[in-house]
């Protein structure tokens, strides 16, 4: 039995959007220390913002961000 066009549509759809996926995923560990870079200077940016009232939650989210964005990084960060 052949394939539905929507069914090969899904099927294409869900292939070109795992390798946009993959293609996002290398970008970010091959860029770790920029994304690193990126995720400090925007907790900085959003601390001097709201006056330095949540900085202790505004560095648990970077350390979250930073987790998330390269999760093979073994190191001081705790799981």
């Amino acid at each position: 039995m052949q394939d539905s066009p929507a069914a090969l549509v899904i099927r294409r759809e869900g292939t070109s959007r795992m390798g946009f996926l993959d293609k996002a995923k290398d970008l970010l560990v091959q860029n770790a220390d920029k994304v690193e870079t990126a995720i400090d200077k925007a907790g900085e940016f959003v601390d001097e913002k709201t006056q330095h009232k949540y900085s202790d939650t505004i560095q648990k989210v970077q350390e979250e961000a930073k987790k998330a964005a390269n999760p093979d990084a073994k190191g001081d960060q705790q799981n």
